[in-house]
């Protein structure tokens, strides 16, 4: 049975039991962590721990990490949290003690300044294809002779630079997608990915349109695993955040940020 105590009533065991040692049973062990319901939540799952009373679940959506909920019992072994945050946890509660909890940190890879090139570049050694990898969120250039391994590509010149996905044109294992923020200021404002199905999203397949890039744009970044799954949101997927810092002649200067921690988790805070 799922039981959420008064929040202060949570808020006391978390003080009384902050120069405590764990409980004799130990922290919880987290074996599985993984994105949910189209990336809008994430869910938990653990090792069950003998003889404890319960379980309390946490995350620092307020700024620290505090009690959000408690679960009666040793036999619920799994959670899932919908609060936007940067780390979630869950601990034993044994006779009013709270064990040190088992936590998964959800922080974004730390920024990270690519440069990309245009295919139609007349230097052959600026190479206009890239991937993007799906653990890490680094971005490759790769030259044509080898498209079939991109993901993405530009084309155009200066003003009329547009990125295009590689989807299912020069390869099928994964597509680039771009969502515009018109609402953020920076990057700093944009907390959590659109949903897979808004209609803002660019599509996965090659489009000769593409999407248009200026210098100071605000995107949400998807890359839409298509190659073990299907196109469409999977839990194999990444999703980031991109701004175009700069645009000269062939050349586009971008900043990405990506949720590395659980793949086709949406959160961005």
């Amino acid at each position: 049975m799922k039981k959420l105590l008064p929040i202060m009533a949570l808020l006391g065991l978390a003080v009384s039991a902050c120069n405590k040692a764990p409980t004799e049973e130990g922290s919880v062990t987290i074996w599985r962590r993984y994105a949910v319901a189209n990336g809008d939540s994430l869910k938990l799952e653990w090792f069950k721990v003998d003889g404890t009373d319960g379980y309390v679940l946490y995350d620092n959506s307020t700024g620290t990490l505090a009690p959000i909920d408690t679960l009666e019992g040793d036999t619920i072994l799994s959670y899932v949290f919908g609060n936007l945050c940067t780390m979630v946890g869950v601990s034993t509660i044994l006779d009013g003690e709270l064990g040190d909890p088992g936590t998964v940190d959800l922080t974004l890879s730390a920024m990270d300044t690519s440069t990309l090139y245009s295919r139609d570049d007349p230097d052959t050694t600026h190479y206009g294809y890239f991937r993007v990898d799906l653990n890490t969120g680094d971005i490759t250039l790769v030259d044509s002779a080898h498209r079939n391994q991109s993901y993405g590509f530009l084309k155009g010149q200066a003003d009329n630079i547009t990125m295009h996905s590689s989807y299912i044109l020069y390869e099928n294992d994964a597509a680039v997608r771009l969502y515009r923020d018109t609402t953020a200021t920076s990057l700093d404002d944009m907390i959590k990915a659109p949903p897979p199905d808004d209609p803002g999203w660019s599509t996965y397949e090659f489009d000769s349109t593409g999407v248009a890039l200026s210098a100071g744009d605000l995107f949400y970044f998807w890359v839409d695993e298509c190659g073990i799954g299907a196109p469409g949101w999977s839990g194999l997927d990444l999703f980031g955040k991109m701004e175009v810092l700069g645009i000269s002649d062939y050349t586009v200067t971008i900043r990405c940020r990506w949720q590395t921690g659980i793949f086709a988790l949406r959160w961005m805070k």
